[in-house]
């Protein structure tokens, strides 16, 4: 049975996808193959186009996250 999500769903579901990235790419690494595994679950039920803005957003605050360690 395949999920279909309102707009407002896929948004939330987008939101989602993009913090479990961001933790996936800066989180401790012991949890990363779990939340990739969440992440690879939600991009069932979203567009490659909504999928593509999530990591380049996880990607974008990734760097700015990293720039205030330096």
């Amino acid at each position: 049975m395949e999920f279909k999500a309102t707009q407002h769903e896929a948004e939330v579901l987008e939101e989602l996808l993009s913090e479990l990235l961001f933790l996936a790419l800066t989180g401790n690494p012991n949890i990363r193959p779990a939340l990739v595994d969440l992440c690879d679950g939600l991009c069932e039920s979203l567009s490659t186009e909504s999928i593509e803005r999530s990591k380049d957003y996880a990607r974008y605050r990734k760097n700015e996250y990293v720039k205030t360690l330096d």
